[in-house]
């Protein structure tokens, strides 16, 4: 039985937790980000899950009689995986997955199941995501372009995983961003598990100062970047900026209410297309979506044959 209580439930001869909020039978976290961590502090997880999220003991695969876990690239954040299950039944939990490579990360893979529980995020038609290059090319110009005509350029993203693609992009094309401490802190996780990210300094700090006196990129947490970074520049530097933001519900809002000059549809998720896609190469023959537009995904794989439902609450 698969359903969803504390996290998602796989109850066999064993139970097991994905992503759950409390420590129950045997423990997976799938990556390291809030809305997927709860007080958990024992898990199967990957090494860099596992000093992300700040847990106490990590195994990164299990066997026990007869059940096999494994964890596989999913190509979301560091240390992101899918979750494999073998306790009779061949089981994959996606988690957040990104089937593209990115900046820092290959994608994740599809694997083959007889059960997919598959993350639907941006299970809509709607969230159709340009190619990541694309996008890449498209902020470098608007960066560029801004810091020429003199501005300050704020760039916003959610803390872990976001903010350092970002951070690569921008020292990729020749720019030393200024970060914010808490983004700093993850980047410095980052750099301690193996991912090179170039050279970043902290604001407030007097590298930081300096490199202010000129047009500069800063990186901010999302719910910043607007009108509340715009006015702390301009006040701490004289000088105006511009705000942009990366991810994937810029397809359907613009965040100009909020201050916000250009959105980029940059996602760690994959968009509707990709979703399909796993679902439909993987030859699962049941798909459980799970997480944000769970019904409208399965009922949109419904209609292509597939036998696909949201997953249940228990």
């Amino acid at each position: 039985m698969i359903g969803l209580s504390n996290g998602i439930e796989v109850i066999g001869p064993t139970r097991i937790v994905l992503d759950g909020k409390r420590e129950e039978g045997i423990n997976v976290i799938s990556h390291a980000h809030r809305d997927h961590l709860g007080r958990v502090k024992r898990a199967v997880a990957t090494r860099e899950t596992a000093v992300l999220a700040g847990l106490e003991r990590y195994k990164e695969n299990l066997k026990l009689d007869d059940l096999e876990i494994r964890l596989v690239n999913a190509g979301h954040i560091l240390g992101s995986s899918q979750v494999e299950i073998l306790n009779g039944h061949h089981i994959v939990y996606t988690g957040d997955i990104r089937l593209r490579d990115s900046i820092l990360f290959e994608a994740g893979e599809i694997l083959n199941p007889e059960i997919l529980i598959l993350e639907s995020t941006f299970g809509l038609p709607t969230f159709r995501f340009p190619d990541y290059q694309e996008v890449y090319s498209q902020m470098e110009r608007w960066i560029r372009t801004n810091l020429e005509m003199g501005r300050h350029v704020i760039l916003g993203g959610y803390t872990l995983g976001k903010a350092q693609e970002l951070t690569k992009l921008v020292t990729v094309i020749g720019e030393t961003p200024i970060v914010t401490r808490d983004i700093w802190e993850n980047n410095k996780m980052y750099e301690m598990l193996g991912a090179s990210l170039g050279e970043y300094v902290l604001v407030g700090s007097p590298e930081a100062k300096e490199i202010a006196k000129s047009p500069s990129v800063f990186i901010v947490p999302m719910k910043l970047a607007g009108w509340k970074a715009k006015t702390a520049l301009k006040l701490s530097y004289g000088r105006d900026s511009v705000a942009g933001v990366a991810t994937g519900w810029s397809v359907i809002f613009s965040f100009r209410s909020k201050g916000v000059d250009r959105a980029f549809p940059l996602s760690d998720h994959s968009d509707f297309r990709d979703l399909v896609r796993y679902a439909t190469e993987s030859g699962a023959r049941e798909v459980i979506t799970v997480h944000g537009y769970a019904n409208e995904l399965a009922n949109y794989l419904r209609k292509l044959g597939i036998n696909a439902h949201p997953i249940k609450k228990l």
